[in-house]
């Protein structure tokens, strides 16, 4: 079920919820620490800013 805001097409709040409760959380924990292993060298900054920007889709399936 998907729900049009703006340009884009976001899932309903229903589903983003469940999916938050039941994988959003974790599955951004994981992230995150992927994200800040990332960010100890210098190399891999781009990345970990990237896999920051993408933490909203990752917790909460939600679209910018």
């Amino acid at each position: 079920m998907t729900v049009r805001a703006g340009r884009r097409e976001q899932r309903s709040l229903l589903v983003r919820g469940v999916y938050f409760l039941f994988v959003g959380w974790w599955a951004s924990a994981l992230w995150m620490a992927g994200a800040w292993l990332f960010s100890v060298s210098i190399v891999g900054l781009p990345v970990a800013v990237w896999m920051y920007g993408k933490l909203p889709l990752v917790v909460s399936l939600y679209r910018y």
